[in-house]
């Protein structure tokens, strides 16, 4: 259901809908390829994220940031975990919060 949501209401989906040449076209063929070919790339990415909480969980399943003072509110876990696990790799934090920017730019 949440991947019906995604397809019906990102802008950029409504946008490549809207170009297409005409309403046969879309319903025939372009659509139906479409939607079947974004299935398994959101799938992946829905995965990813549920991988990347719960290595987040079991990182700090023993010690809490948020009740240790680390953090202030529970949106900043993910922020921490990447500073604190990827601190050996320079400019790390920085790409990670760049890309954060950005995917709330669009």
């Amino acid at each position: 259901m949440s991947y019906l949501c995604i397809s019906a209401i990102y802008s950029v989906s409504c946008g490549f809908y809207a170009e297409l040449p005409s309403r046969k076209f879309v319903n025939d063929v372009l659509a139906f390829r479409t939607l079947l070919l974004s299935v398994p790339v959101i799938t992946i990415l829905f995965n990813m994220c549920w991988v990347a909480g719960m290595a987040i969980f079991a990182t700090y399943a023993d010690c809490d940031p948020l009740t240790m003072g680390y953090t202030s509110k529970i949106d900043e876990i993910v922020p921490f975990f990447v500073e604190d696990k990827f601190n050996y790799l320079p400019g790390m934090l920085g790409i990670f919060m760049a890309s954060l920017f950005n995917g709330s730019f669009k």
